[in-house]
């Protein structure tokens, strides 16, 4: 079968998260998508809840598919995700994110034509404890060039993107920085949909180890070539990171 749109959740002894995560993809108002979720052997109850939703995505008439085995890391599984889907867009909605709302499927695709377009993506919220602040996306994909302006759950990507590009492994947080990136610098088209898609926790391990995600950014571009390589990189870095904790308010 062919569906619209493959929404893909890898995890790992994320018992503690997995279930909001599962239920905010079930609510959706439209039914036209399948739903992956890659378990990277959990060793808590992680896939016992994932398994326990087997009926209710049924009674639903949403596909819905799981697997548990080992892994190499976060994005190894994301590109075993996308390998194993089949709809015509894909997007990440990993253990401790979740759609914004009900209506986020429908209100993305319901009568909205993105000929011409590879990857749409909209705005997200950033949550903390019970703090909550909405993160606007740009319009200008130029910014690409010197940073991942927009979180990748509120990403939509075509899935022949993923036949010519993967998450690549070495880095070991801003992989999906360079997958858009790269995605950018092929030629592939970016349209901005105004639309709030996801809320994504702000204590994952980017912004735990800021420093180490700025570093990691700083690799991405000298990668794809629009950073010299230099020891000075460490520096900027830490400038970036010393600027990021003076103005960050959390």
């Amino acid at each position: 079968m062919s569906f619209k749109v493959s929404v893909i959740t890898v995890c790992f002894n994320a018992e503690k998260t997995i279930r909001d995560t599962i239920e905010s993809v079930l609510s959706q108002s439209i039914t036209d998508f399948e739903y992956i979720i890659v378990d990277g052997k959990s060793k808590d109850n992680t896939y016992g809840i994932i398994t326990g939703f087997d009926d209710a995505f049924s009674a639903k008439g949403i596909e819905y598919k799981h697997v548990s085995e080992p892994d190499n890391g976060i994005y190894d599984a994301m590109n075993k995700g996308a390998g194993m889907a089949s709809g015509e867009w894909i997007i990440f909605m990993n253990a401790d994110d979740r759609f914004s709302d009900p209506e986020v499927l429908k209100d993305i695709f319901e009568d909205c034509d993105y000929s011409g377009y590879d990857v749409v993506y909209g705005d997200s919220y950033r949550v903390k404890g019970d703090l909550k602040k909405l993160d606007k996306a740009d319009k200008d994909i130029e910014l690409l060039r010197d940073f991942k302006f927009f979180c990748h759950q509120a990403t939509f990507t075509r899935k022949r993107v993923f036949s010519e590009i993967k998450f690549d492994g070495q880095f070991k947080i801003c992989a999906d920085y360079d997958f858009f990136l790269k995605a950018y610098l092929k030629g592939y088209k970016f349209f901005y949909k105004e639309r709030v898609v996801c809320v994504y926790s702000v204590e994952g391990t980017s912004n735990k180890v800021y420093y180490r995600t700025i570093l990691d950014n700083y690799n991405v571009k000298i990668s794809n070539g629009l950073e010299k390589k230099s020891p000075l990189i460490k520096v900027k870095a830490f400038i970036w990171n010393l600027k990021h904790m003076i103005n960050k308010e959390w």
